[in-house]
């Protein structure tokens, strides 16, 4: 692995490359969180030439402003340009299958296909279904620590060891999984840097925004790059969205992962392996 600290859009971005081969971009999802994707790396540096990053804001990165969404995006094409490639293969997970949709709205020439894996869709209405699987999957103890934890950082609380942030995103990775006798595969800590509220709070806000406007399905409607939307069978985040999503963009197709959760790495790692190869080409 090779890391770097790249200098883009007046912000110091972290990133990492290992392989050789056909590039392939992997866009860690958040909000606000920081790369979490080496686990996928082996699957693929065989073949490829894999890149990731910590988004501004996150992990390693600077933290720096503006931290909208506009800035992401204009982040990555800089990133893109700095390592060379013409075209690249992008991946990504959860929100930053968000981030690489919005990127393929400004910049489809650099794009040779696509996978939006665990997405959200474009769409609201889905966090009442997402609320209800993940109430399934966690005691109530754990639902009620996991409720106060997210009201004391929502405050700003000083958090000053990230140990509240930990916890929390532990509870929240368990119901994430389809299967949580699975827990014990998770890395722990889950996420090895904290998260920036503020970043997330500003990212989904400008999404929303987008959404209200029509934009995001007006858009959507234009890009012909070749995708992939791939859910995972047991996401607390319902498939309706996304499956919808796959309609809209004129060269995507549906795909669902069976016995998953929304870290399907960690749960079926062959399978992922095997699957997201031939996907990518």
């Amino acid at each position: 692995m090779t890391e770097s600290f790249v200098h883009v859009n007046g912000c110091d971005i972290w990133t990492a490359v290992d392989g050789d081969g056909p590039p392939v971009v992997l866009l860690h999802g958040g909000p606000g969180l920081h790369d979490y994707m080496q686990d996928i790396v082996p699957m693929l540096a065989d073949r490829f030439s894999v890149h990731r990053y910590d988004q501004r804001g996150g992990g390693r990165s600077a933290r720096a402003s503006p931290c909208d969404l506009a800035t992401s995006i204009a982040d990555l094409e800089a990133l893109r340009a700095y390592w060379g490639h013409d075209r690249v293969r992008l991946v990504g997970h959860s929100f930053g299958a968000c981030l690489a949709l919005l990127y393929a709205f400004e910049h489809p020439e650099h794009i040779e296909r696509m996978v939006l894996w665990c997405g959200i869709g474009i769409t609201m209405g889905w966090q009442d279904e997402q609320r209800a699987a993940v109430e399934a999957r966690l005691t109530s103890a754990e639902l009620a620590r996991l409720g106060e934890i997210r009201s004391i950082l929502q405050t700003g609380a000083a958090d000053p060891d990230s140990a509240l942030d930990r916890e929390g995103m532990r509870l929240r990775a368990i119901s994430d999984l389809a299967d949580r006798s699975n827990a014990g595969l998770l890395p722990d800590p889950v996420f090895a840097y904290p998260t920036n509220y503020e970043v997330n709070a500003r990212q989904n806000a400008d999404w929303v925004r987008l959404i209200d406007s029509g934009e995001l399905d007006r858009r959507a409607r234009t890009v012909t790059v070749a995708t992939v939307v791939w859910q995972a069978e047991g996401d607390p985040r319902p498939e309706g969205p996304a499956r919808a999503l796959a309609e809209v963009l004129p060269s995507a197709r549906f795909e669902i992962l069976p016995k998953a959760g929304h870290l399907p790495w960690i749960e079926r790692p062959n399978a992922v392996r095997t699957r997201l190869r031939e996907l990518l080409g």
